[in-house]
This record gives structure tokens, sequence and C-alpha cells, in this order.
């Protein structure tokens, strides 16, 4: 089995920021992974660690949260306006 890369992880990040998948799933992902897939390196870990805590109070993923870890995975991003 492949090791989840930090790209892979940073894509699903952006997924949720885009709305186009919900908190519920992503943190059901994070723990899936974290579990049963081996991971490119102890940033995987880390950021993976967080996101599947997501749900439990006190350990939110709002936008700064998800801004400081994607750029931990090496993908910062800049917000853009997209027009309808």
């Amino acid at each position: 089995m492949q090791p989840m890369t930090n790209q892979t992880i940073a894509q699903y990040l952006i997924d949720y920021m885009n709305g186009d998948l919900l908190l519920a799933t992503l943190v059901a992902w994070a723990e899936s992974t974290l579990i049963d897939t081996p991971l490119a390196d102890a940033v995987a870990h880390d950021v993976l660690a967080y996101i599947g805590a997501a749900d439990v109070e006190g350990f939110p993923l709002g936008w700064s949260d998800c801004h400081d870890l994607l750029a931990k995975l090496g993908t910062p991003i800049r917000v853009a306006i997209v027009e309808p």
C-alpha cells in the first residue's frame, strides 16, 4: 500500500473548505487513514490527528486552522473570488 501523501491530505482539506466535504466525512476519513494507511511523514500524522479530533469540543477546524494545516503540508493557500 502506498503511503498517504501530504498532497492528498491537503486536497481533502481544500475540498472541505470549498464545501465539497462535510466535517463528519472529513473526520471519518482522517481517523480511518490514521489507522489503515501508512503515512508519508510525521507532518501527515500530526495533521490527520488534528483533523480526526475536529468533531470534539475544543478542537475546532476553522479557517485559520485549515490555513495553518495546509501550510504545514506544504500547500499554502490564497483566497480568490470566483464569479458565480
